[in-house]
């Protein structure tokens, strides 16, 4: 919906309202159909405008939006697989009848629990059913004023933006967690005490590990955000233009309105408050430990629960956790005040034909609620246990209380990611009416997120206590793993890149684009954790996303059939146009690792490509082969003289030399095109038929990708081989679509 109304011949108010919905039944969510599931998403945006036109040189411009973000994920219990009415399997009683760690708060007690049997697909019951929403609220203003050869431009923004989550389940907070509220077995063919084989273990019901949600958290949050800024935009000379500001910004992180949101926080940790943890069995052996020493460390930002918490928070219906306030703000991390951006711009034309731009600036990014540390999720607000060598008969035994906490937390000096980008371009009129240009981009990123286990114990504590278990060794004990989240990571990428482009004449349009780059960083996704809590030096390497060279084809041809033709005959023959893009790139990087923990620290290592888990040493050169199939090889695992380029630490050690994202895969072909034709019925009503084809020529990519690409398992069979296609765009099958659009 849109509205217009000119108050005056100076002054102008316009609103304008969009809503869409996007809905899907996934009913093999999980790869099963255990927990179908619906996916929806209802959002809506609108915006109030005020320009108010004050003379011919100066206008003011006044912006008020208002936007919603909602995700919905029902499951379908209609079709769901009710555990109660049947055997789920070998590692599940029939009736399913073991009893709860967390008996109240399962939104749906008889889904079934999420089973990992080694050697085995799993069995997912999935976190849903779940609900988020993302309010954002805007208002900003902006002044217009132009002098002589000056454009200046003055504004301020206020935001209020946030998210009410019940979504709060880290899907990757340990290596043993789960985000399934109804549980979570494990079974593994080297259980203590087991058969030695997973899937009988299972079959008796003795698990390696068993970990559980309790009743589901509901958080609101919210932050603020304001923005000031002044521009110039001066014509020094008819052939010369400098841009310039500044910017300055103020983001205060996120708190929660009901206060239920908590983080461990080390300065609050008291060691003569510590619980005793068997070195045995990694269980809490303090009996009925207090408040103080159970969620020793921990802080609920803020000075209390308000009234509105009352009947929302279970926890803020008592007294217990009100020591957990601890005077600190209810944002928790620290106000960045010092993040002022200068850009500056330059544009000089030196002939009739040639144009020389340059520019640099510094940015800095609003981080939205964060998908992987769910500080609302935490205990008490959301209950969660890990017990280790249990039976299925009952998974808690006979201490449910005596299992050390996962939590997450963020960083109190929390820095907002920042970038500094500068490029170099010469922009020139050539033949055939055409342009090209050719430019130097660069951009260094500093304070980019990352992720690591505060709570992993150090190798030299390690190697003083080999066969103490985990929890018992940990710097703070009475916790598993604690992952933190902290913007620490830093990144660099300079690039080359040309163009050339054929403005549409004589019924032909055509373009190319070509870069040639290198991306560097220490963490190529906002959840990546690194391997060694306490030297990350390590992960210096090839950006995940690194791709060297890219190579991007455009065109549209108006075909001459008929083209001139009028009347009926130019109607129902002409009007024919082909286009299409074609993308050329070489390979992304990957590395070389086991999913083992051979430092036996805990290890929550998490680096997005490949096997997650411990880099493996490098004892050669692994040379690109580039052959496919099984009997081929893409790069080489064995050195000349017979013995093995890749060799797994030693027990007690981290690989320290830099070998993530060492090896490349294969590069990325892909051909898109479409055949369209007008059909015009009167001047304002008339037809277009698209004819649509993706990869169209049904070129397969080995690259990486969705049940593809190039297996960098030291331990498997497959080993540096490339055995399928990678899956997303250009990377499965041809895909074609038709369609008759009317246009009116």
């Amino acid at each position: 919906m849109a509205v217009d109304v000119n108050l005056t011949s100076k002054q102008r108010v316009a609103f304008r309202r969009q809503q869409y919905s996007y809905l899907e039944y996934q009913p093999l969510d999980g790869n099963t159909d255990r927990t179908p599931k619906f996916f929806d998403r209802p959002n809506q945006t609108n915006s109030l405008n005020h320009v108010w036109t004050i003379s011919p040189t100066m206008v003011n411009e006044f912006l008020a939006t208002a936007s919603i973000d909602v995700v919905r994920i029902p499951v379908d219990t209609a079709h769901f697989f009710d555990k109660t009415k049947a055997c789920v399997g070998v590692a599940v009683p029939c009736n399913a009848n073991y009893p709860y760690i967390f008996s109240d708060g399962k939104l749906i007690p008889t889904r079934i629990p999420t089973v990992k049997v080694s050697n085995f697909n799993d069995l997912n019951g999935g976190p849903y059913p779940s609900h988020s929403s993302g309010p954002i609220y805007n208002l900003s203003d902006s002044f217009t004023i132009v002098k002589g050869g000056h454009t200046w431009k003055f504004g301020a923004l206020f935001e209020r933006a946030g998210e009410n989550d019940n979504d709060e389940i880290n899907v990757t907070a340990c290596n043993t967690c789960t985000n399934n509220q109804n549980g979570q077995f494990q079974f593994t063919d080297n259980r203590s005490g087991g058969t030695g084989v997973a899937v009988a273990n299972a079959a008796l019901g003795l698990f390696d590990s068993y970990s559980e949600i309790g009743h589901r958290a509901y958080t609101i949050f919210r932050s603020n955000m304001w923005e000031g800024f002044g521009q110039d935009s001066w014509k020094v000379r008819q052939n010369l233009t400098l841009n310039f500001g500044l910017r300055y910004t103020v983001i205060v992180p996120y708190s929660a309105e009901w206060r239920n949101m908590i983080v461990f926080d080390p300065r609050f940790y008291d060691p003569s408050k510590a619980v005793s943890v068997s070195s045995t069995t990694g269980l809490i052996t303090t009996v009925n430990p207090t408040v103080d020493q159970r969620y020793n460390g921990m802080v609920i930002p803020g000075s209390g629960f308000p009234s509105s918490a009352i009947g929302r928070v279970p926890e803020a219906s008592t007294s217990t956790f009100n020591g957990l306030f601890r005077g600190v703000p209810d944002h928790y991390s620290d106000i960045q005040w010092n993040q002022i951006q200068p850009r500056l711009g330059v544009s000089y034309q030196l002939d009739e034909k040639t144009v020389i731009r340059a520019g640099g600036g510094r940015f800095y990014t609003r981080l939205g609620v964060s998908d992987s540390i769910f500080l609302g999720g935490n205990p008490p607000f959301q209950p969660n246990a890990s017990v280790a060598l249990g039976s299925a008969d009952n998974p808690g035994g006979s201490g449910t209380q005596t299992v050390p906490l996962v939590v997450t937390t963020q960083s109190q000096n929390y820095r907002n990611p920042e970038a500094w980008n500068w490029n170099f371009t010469v922009e020139r009129e050539l033949p055939w009416k055409s342009t090209g240009s050719i430019g130097y981009v660069g951009r260094r990123g500093i304070h980019l997120q990352r992720e690591a286990d505060i709570n992993q114990p150090t190798l030299a504590t390690r190697i003083a206590n080999p066969t103490a278990n985990l929890n018992a060794i940990r710097p703070y004990l009475g916790y598993g793993s604690i992952r933190q989240t902290d913007n620490v990571a830093s990144s660099r990428y300079n690039s080359l890149q040309a163009t050339w482009n054929r403005r549409f004449s004589g019924g032909l349009l055509f373009g190319a684009s070509y870069t040639l780059g290198k991306s560097s960083d220490d963490a190529s996704n906002l959840r990546d954790v690194v391997p060694n809590t306490y030297d990350p030096s390590s992960m210096w390497g090839p950006s995940e996303f690194d791709a060297r060279h890219i190579l991007i084809l455009n065109w549209l041809y108006q075909l001459p059939l008929f083209r001139q033709q009028e009347g009926f005959v130019g109607r129902v023959l002409g009007g024919w146009q082909i286009s299409g893009i074609a993308q050329f790139q070489t390979g992304t990087p990957c590395g070389v690792a086991g999913g083992s923990d051979y430092a036996k620290v805990g290890l929550d290592s998490n680096f997005g490509c490949g096997v997650n888990g411990q880099y493996w040493n490098v004892n050669g050169d692994p040379k690109i082969i580039g052959t496919f199939g099984t009997g081929g090889q893409w790069f080489s695992t064995k050195n000349p003289d017979g013995t093995p380029i890749f060799t797994q630490p030693a027990d007690f050690t981290f690989n320290t030399k830099r070998v993530r994202n060492l090896i490349y895969q294969p590069g990325f072909q892909n051909w898109n095109m479409g055949l369209f034709k007008s059909i015009p019925v009167t001047e304002r009503f008339g037809f277009q038929f698209r004819a649509e084809a993706f990869n169209v020529f049904n070129h397969p990519n080995w690259g990486g990708g969705s049940g593809g690409g190039v297996d960098f398992n030291p331990t498997s069979a497959t080993f540096g081989k490339v055995t399928s296609k990678g899956g997303g765009v250009g990377g499965g099958e041809r895909n074609l679509q038709l369609s008759l659009r009317v246009q009116f």
